[in-house]
């Protein structure tokens, strides 16, 4: 499944599928205290319906919390990092398995190579754990950015793999 991103700021992005339909919203309004708000789109034919899937309460100083699924955790303890891989994304299943189960596509403006937007590819076997990746994706790319903003003039920007520990095993 291709989720795309309507816009290069991942903190303030609608993701749709391939068909249109907005899944979910990204909001970060900037104000002195940092939160990002995941607000998810249940559809049923025509019509949508939104809530707020999960809460990301940035903390320079201190923890990052996460609300999701009803707890409320340190991001620290939810996500682990795993190691670097050639600048991307990837989602690996436990015990050591190298099965790819999702994998962020930065924007290509189209200079080398076609065109296209931010997107996520997940694979099929994981939408049942959508949300968990979103919430995943959006703490792990902050985090990359935000270690790399010194940095920025540097050739190319590293992503993470990150093992959760919090919700459904893969």
């Amino acid at each position: 499944m291709r989720l795309i991103y309507s816009d290069t700021d991942y903190l303030n992005t609608d993701i749709s599928d391939e068909q249109g339909h907005k899944l979910y919203t990204i909001s970060t309004p900037w104000a002195f205290t940092k939160i990002t708000t995941i607000t998810k789109y249940h559809w049923s034919g025509h019509d949508s319906v939104a809530e707020t899937m999960g809460v990301i309460e940035w903390h320079w100083l201190g923890d990052t919390i996460i609300r999701f699924n009803g707890r409320e955790v340190a991001a620290q303890i939810m996500l682990e990092k795993r190691s670097w891989e050639n600048g991307r994304y990837c989602w690996l299943k436990p015990a050591g398995s190298d099965v790819k189960l999702a994998r962020f596509h930065k924007q290509n403006l189209g200079i080398f190579k076609e065109f296209h937007p931010p997107y996520l590819d997940v694979s099929s076997t994981v939408v049942h754990i959508m949300d968990h990746i979103i919430v995943t994706h959006i703490y792990a790319e902050e985090l990359r950015h935000q270690r790399n903003q010194p940095r920025q003039q540097s050739s190319t920007m590293p992503g993470t793999t990150v093992q959760t520990g919090m919700g459904p095993s893969c």
